[in-house]
């Protein structure tokens, strides 16, 4: 399996299992929390580390340098994209805006901390 394909699978696997994990525990009342929020929490999530898939496959063929910029490139963008949306949570005026950014910075951090992994991982991996 090549890198690209492999790293979209660990990307795709990590985003369905963490955030289904989530949205269950959500629906099962673990957290107070609304179910359309939790939605829209997941939502953004996906988006935003599903955009990234694009963006940082192409680097898996070319020279280490150009996949530590393309990686840098993934974070600023991403980090971006997290500052943008939580500003819109509190623009909004939601009832939860500061649990929606709990959550959403939450599951942004540990999905952040997955993705840095898997890239690493695969960065290194020694197939083609």
């Amino acid at each position: 399996m090549n890198k690209a394909r492999l790293f979209t699978l660990i990307i795709i696997g990590s985003l369905l299992v963490i955030l289904g994990i989530y949205v269950a525990l959500v629906e099962s009342k673990v957290f107070s929390f609304s179910e359309k929020h939790a939605l829209v929490v997941s939502l953004t999530i996906a988006v935003i580390f599903g955009g990234g898939i694009p963006l940082i496959t192409p680097s898996f063929h070319q020279d280490p340098e150009k996949f530590v910029g393309r990686f840098l490139i993934l974070t600023t963008v991403q980090l971006l994209l997290a500052m943008s949306i939580l500003l819109a949570f509190i623009v909004s005026k939601q009832s939860d805006a500061k649990m929606m950014c709990f959550h959403f910075i939450s599951l942004f951090v540990l999905l952040l901390i997955v993705q840095s992994i898997g890239l690493i991982k695969v960065a290194n991996s020694t197939d083609k």
